[in-house]
C-alpha cells in the first residue's frame, strides 16, 4: 500500500512537471538511459539501492556525473529511492510516464524483448517496420527468462513468440491430453 501510494505521489509529480515544463521527450529518454545503466551496472544499482547515503548526498554524487546525460529531474527522481523495493518502484514509475507520455504525443510504443542483445539483423527487421508508422517508438529489451525468440509489446498489447511460452503451451497441451 505505502509503495503504491510512492508510485503514485512520484509518477503525478514526474508528469506534471513534464506537461509545465514542456520536456516530456527528455524525460523519457533519461528514464529509458536510467533503466539500462540499472539493468546493466550492478555497482549502480547497489548505490540507488543503499540506505547508508543520504538523499542529498546521493544527489550530490550523480548530478555531476550523469548531467550531462540524465534530465535534473530524473536524478532527483533516483537520489529519493532507497531499499530492495526501489528498483520496483523505479520500473513503475517509468512505465507510467513512459505510458502517459506516448498518449500525450500518440506515439506508439514498441517494446522488444530478446533473451539476449538484439542482433543487428534483428533491430534492422523490427525498424523496417517501425519506420512504416511515423510516431512509433522502439525500446530494445533483455530478458534471458524467455530462452530464445521474442516478445513485442506495442502500447498494452503484448505478442509473445517466446521459447518459454511455447514450452508453457506444450506443456499445458500435454498435460490436457
Amino acid at each position: 500500500m505505502k509503495h503504491r501510494h510512492q508510485i503514485k505521489r512520484f509518477s503525478s509529480s514526474i508528469i506534471s512537471l513534464s506537461k509545465d515544463k514542456n520536456i516530456g521527450e527528455e524525460l523519457a529518454t533519461s528514464f529509458k538511459l536510467v533503466d539500462n545503466l540499472l539493468n546493466e551496472n550492478s555497482h549502480f544499482r547497489s548505490f540507488i539501492q543503499t540506505k547508508r547515503i543520504t538523499q542529498i548526498e546521493k544527489f550530490k554524487i550523480l548530478y555531476p556525473l550523469l548531467i550531462k546525460s540524465i534530465h535534473p529531474i530524473i536524478l532527483e527522481f533516483l537520489s529519493f529511492l532507497d531499499g530492495p523495493s526501489c528498483l520496483n518502484i523505479f520500473k513503475e514509475v517509468m512505465a507510467s510516464f513512459i505510458n502517459w507520455h506516448s498518449d500525450s504525443s500518440n506515439t506508439v510504443l514498441i517494446e522488444a524483448t530478446f533473451a539476449e542483445k538484439a542482433t543487428v539483423k534483428e533491430v534492422d527487421i523490427l525498424n523496417k517496420y517501425i519506420y512504416s508508422e511515423p510516431n512509433a517508438k522502439i525500446i530494445f529489451k533483455e530478458d534471458p527468462s524467455i530462452l530464445g525468440g521474442f516478445k513485442l509489446k506495442v502500447n498494452n498489447t503484448v505478442f509473445d513468440n517466446s521459447m518459454q511460452s511455447k514450452l508453457k503451451s506444450l506443456k499445458s497441451s500435454l498435460l490436457n491430453h
